[in-house]
């Protein structure tokens, strides 16, 4: 079995923006997924990678979720979904998501081994990296 996460990106700062003082975007870059091919036994593992650039005046923290609602916690849990069926995984998250100008996330995947019954072929993760800014904008940045 082929697992190809289908990522999806919203590049979408949420703040307190007034008319005065509009937030600034940050931008997910360099986004992929390498994850290995999938045995019952011993199920799968991989990394999805993505770099946050957001404006260095800022402090942001970023918000990952898919279909099924946010991701929390150490480890969340997924769904893989493919033609057939799904596939149960699990994403280790940072403890930390701030980003004040760049940062890289490498977040490790397991594909849970012992779900004997998944066809093959390819399953997809529609996967949302979102960021919010958490400070005010600085003094004199308006449009």
């Amino acid at each position: 079995m082929r697992i190809r996460p289908l990522l999806l990106l919203l590049l979408c700062t949420a703040a307190s923006a007034s008319p005065s003082s509009p937030a600034a975007s940050c931008q997910i870059v360099q986004l992929t997924a390498n994850l290995a091919p999938y045995r019952a036994p011993t199920g799968a593992r991989g990394t999805v990678h993505f770099r946050v650039n957001c404006p260095a005046a800022g402090r942001y923290v970023v918000a990952l979720s898919t279909p099924d609602g946010p991701l929390n916690g150490p480890v969340a849990t997924l769904r893989l979904r493919g033609h057939w069926g799904e596939a149960q995984a699990h994403l280790t998250l940072p403890l930390d998501l701030t980003v004040s100008g760049s940062r890289t996330f490498d977040l490790n995947v397991q594909v849970a081994p012992g779900q004997w019954r998944l066809a093959g072929g390819d399953y997809e993760l529609p996967f949302t990296v979102s960021t919010t800014r958490l400070d005010a904008a600085p003094a004199g940045e308006t449009p």
